[in-house]
């Protein structure tokens, strides 16, 4: 959201960027503050990021403002939360997410594979389709050599960048099973660096350990020199279990990195299998040690991927397409509002639920 509001549509719409409270989902206090923003803006729309319950108290919110337009973009859904307990799953997958998508005046996926989802086909009150996610699109640079230096400590490593959330759906534990599998077979192992936090960064860390401890891997917890460490990288690794858009996938790519990913959710629109990157099915460690083995022992292979993962970039996934097509929903929506007096910038307020 805040990628929205500093783009180009800034010159357009006068957005105020809200972000949920950092309290439960399910605490009456989020609905409550989120109602008070809402009154103090007073949006002509506002957008809410989010399927999930935070989406659901924004949607809600947004009711108490009557003349506000409200537009949802659907990143994820509950239906997908395998760690998630099946009561709670379904209680909020078949009762708070249609409830959502009702409550919302148009919404729309930000790819297909969640487009294709029934809950969504039939409880929009009005589906605009998808509108896949954006990446700015910078200059080519070379990688700074005191920061492959220090991702490369030895410099005879392929260094394999991973960046994401360490929990349960980004399959951390299925890749150190699959440098288990290229370990014991004596073959190339990539130097694996992990960049992230999350709730299960102890449980992940201690099934890498023994590459740890061989040098063979390293974690950097939360960075805010991502595309430095992507431009000293040698290739990306996002072993998802399930996937929407990955935001790590589409950076990677405009970094010029090829791309080892699953064939899971949304991940197939963005990586062209052979093309740009290599995909194997999730959750599959053979699979997936083999297609690491080979990135990792082909320096040409890596190259031709690179090279057309940023030119993909380039094509499909720059910002200009996706603002131009987020103008158009925005000014659909506000056309349909009170005819009030005509004035530019008009108030959009962007909710930040995830």
């Amino acid at each position: 959201m805040s990628q929205i509001a500093s783009s180009e549509l800034k010159h357009r719409f006068d957005f105020r960027l809200v972000s949920s409270p950092q309290l439960s989902s399910y605490d009456p206090r989020t609905l409550w503050q989120l109602q008070r923003a809402m009154r103090r803006h007073k949006p002509d729309l506002i957008h809410i990021s989010g399927l999930q319950s935070e989406g659901l108290c924004a949607a809600l919110a947004a009711r108490t403002c009557r003349r506000a337009k409200v537009l949802l973009s659907i990143h994820g859904s509950t239906k997908d939360f395998f760690f998630v307990s099946r009561l709670r799953r379904n209680a909020v997958h078949l009762m708070l997410e249609p409830l959502t998508l009702w409550l919302s005046d148009a919404a729309y996926s930000v790819c297909r594979h969640r487009q294709e989802q029934r809950t969504i086909k039939w409880f929009s009150r009005r589906n605009l389709g998808v509108l896949h996610n954006a990446v700015e699109v910078l200059p080519p640079e070379s990688a700074d050599p005191a920061v492959r230096a220090f991702l490369n400590p030895e410099h005879n490593d392929v260094v394999a960048l991973c960046v994401g959330r360490l929990s349960a759906e980004k399959g951390l534990l299925v890749l150190a099973g699959a440098l288990d599998i290229l370990v014991a077979k004596g073959l190339s192992v990539p130097r694996v660096v992990v960049v992230g936090d999350g709730p299960q960064r102890a449980e992940v860390e201690h099934a890498f350990l023994r590459h740890i401890e061989a040098g063979r891997a390293c974690f950097l917890g939360k960075r805010s020199d991502v595309r430095k460490l992507l431009l000293a990288s040698d290739l990306f690794v996002l072993p998802s279990l399930y996937e929407n858009l990955s935001m790590a996938i589409l950076e990677a790519m405009e970094a010029g990195l090829p791309v080892l990913g699953t064939r899971a959710g949304g991940n197939p629109e963005l990586v062209v299998e052979n093309e740009t990157g290599l995909l194997v099915p999730p959750n599959d460690e053979a699979s997936l040690a083999s297609a690491l083995s080979a990135l990792t022992c082909s320096k040409t292979l890596r190259a031709r991927l690179g090279r057309a993962g940023r030119q993909r970039v380039v094509e499909c996934f720059a910002p200009q397409d996706f603002e131009r097509r987020l103008e158009a929903m925005y000014s659909t929506l506000l056309s349909e509002g009170t005819k009030a007096e005509s004035h530019l910038p008009r108030k959009a307020m962007a909710n930040a639920a995830t």
